[in-house]
Formats: C-alpha cells, structure tokens, sequence
C-alpha cells in the first residue's frame, strides 16, 4: 500500500470520503446519480483478479456495504456495479443509485450527457451522510 497513488483522472472526477477495508470510497462528481467510486489501494491493480484472494474478498465487502449504504439513502430501484477501466485503467470499482426517472434509466450512465458537478455544499451533505452510514 506504501506505493499506491491515486490515478489524476480518478482524484479530479471524484471527491474522497474514506476508507474502508480495501477500498478508498470517493463520491463521483456528478448529481444526475448517488455515485460511489471504490478504489483499492492496491498498486499496479487494473482488474479485480489482480487483487489477492484476501483483498478481494474484502473489496467485495466494501463494494456490498457501499451497495447497502446508496440504498439506504435512497431514492432507489437498482443499484449497479461495474469495473471497467477502459478509460482509467487502475482498478476502481463503481457503485450506482439508479431510479426509474433518473436522467438516462435504464440506459447506461456512461456517455450520457454532461457531468453536473456538487457544490461544495452539497458535497458535503452527501458525504456527511455515506460517512454516518458507512463508518
């Protein structure tokens, strides 16, 4: 962990919050979607067969307690879960609040039109409220 750094595209998208086991949860900065991004902090990681079997059992947990967090803070009718890295290619792992009349249900949320950052304000508020419920 002492050679882990953060990828620049991860930390400009994205606003820490934590850390969990494995996993830094960072919030993405975009409002259109409760968006949680983890990212373990494991160097030279790109795909989640790269972690050990401890980490990865670990990272699962995170990704789950991330999955049960969103939900609770609801609104939400899906959550999703993805790992791709074919922009970013350090290991990240992506936790999604989806509702039914979100800005692009059901379509993906990739792509879809601009960004809509946080203020600071409601940065803060959100990542007030995963901290109370995740740590």
């Amino acid at each position: 962990m002492a050679d882990f750094v953060l990828d620049k595209t991860l930390d400009t998208v994205s606003l820490p919050i934590g850390r969990m086991r494995v996993c830094e949860v960072r919030l993405l900065d975009d409002t259109r979607w409760p968006w949680l991004m983890l990212v373990p902090q494991r160097a030279g990681c790109e795909d989640l067969h790269d972690l050990d079997a401890n980490d990865l059992a670990a990272a699962m947990e995170d990704v789950r307690d991330a999955a049960n967090c969103l939900q609770k803070l609801g609104p939400c009718d899906k959550i999703n879960v993805g790992s791709l890295g074919n922009m970013v290619r350090q290991l990240h792992i992506h936790v999604i609040a989806r509702t039914q009349n979100d800005a692009n249900w059901p379509g993906p949320v990739w792509g879809f039109e601009k960004s809509v950052p946080y203020t600071p304000d409601t940065a803060a508020i959100f990542i007030a409220k995963v901290k109370k419920e995740l740590f």
